[in-house]
């Protein structure tokens, strides 16, 4: 009976943790948190770190795939560096 009123206490507070929102999607940090990356993503192409742009870019389009400024980002960044295009083969990267 105690082992049944325990397992009553934690399955109450999971449901209690459910219903008040604990793993809801909040739009405002998402579009916060993808500004971010944005601009870090502009902000390494600009300092001419094109690997860091391309990765972070690339995240972004994982995200949204029809960003058109993630995709700007690494054409520009591939124009100046063609040979990072290898960023892009997942396959051979393993992942």
């Amino acid at each position: 009976m105690k082992n049944f009123k325990i397992l009553f206490l934690f399955t109450l507070i999971f449901c209690v943790c459910i219903v008040s929102g604990c793993g809801t999607f909040n739009q405002a940090y998402y579009d916060d948190s993808f500004a971010s990356l944005m601009n870090s993503a502009k902000n390494n192409l600009n300092a001419g770190e094109y690997p860091q742009a391309i990765i972070l870019s690339r995240s972004l389009l994982d995200a949204e795939p029809e960003n058109a400024e993630a995709r700007a980002i690494i054409e520009k960044a591939l124009k100046k560096r063609p040979e990072l295009s290898t960023l892009f083969k997942k396959g051979w990267l393993g992942s």
